[in-house]
């Protein structure tokens, strides 16, 4: 059952590996190296934020107008930071070779360890798992028995 639990939690972090700086040429390392944990954390509100906007999520939000402009605020001083002054070779780099792709790819790896501050905490763990209650273990067998009927991997 342990396992069904992993899965909300998997699907979260998909792709949080060893080979998240495997297409990188040194600016995504830079940034995640260059952001404090605090940093990652106002990149996970603000990537929240924005997602709170999609009209089936927005009923659930009670975000402000002030608290989305404080996000944004503080997440452009970051990105300017960021690329100006703490990574600037690296980001120069990366836009000569790959255009602004370079960007969107870089952050697309900062996002993922921006979200990995926050699903790793208790809390929003026990959160992303509160499904497994709803699983039917039976059903899910399958899942791990081969063509004969029987369970691997237990």
């Amino acid at each position: 059952m342990k396992r069904f639990k992993m899965i909300g939690i998997l699907l979260m972090c998909f792709g949080y590996s060893s080979n998240l700086f495997a297409s990188d040429n040194g600016l995504a390392t830079c940034l995640v190296e260059s952001m404090t944990g605090k940093e990652r954390k106002v990149m996970a509100k603000w990537m929240f934020f924005a997602m709170a906007e999609h009209p089936e999520i927005k009923v659930y939000s009670k975000i402000t107008t002030a608290e989305k402009d404080s996000v944004d605020s503080d997440m452009g001083r970051i990105l300017v930071r960021l690329l100006t002054e703490d990574c600037l070779l690296q980001t120069k780099a990366s836009i000569k070779l790959n255009g602004n792709n370079a960007l969107y790819d870089a952050f697309g790896v900062v996002g993922k360890f921006a979200m990995q501050e926050l699903t790793g905490d208790t809390s929003v763990s026990k959160a992303f798992s509160g499904y497994s209650k709803y699983i039917d273990k039976e059903k899910m067998k399958v899942l791990y028995t081969d063509d004969q009927g029987t369970i691997k991997n237990r």
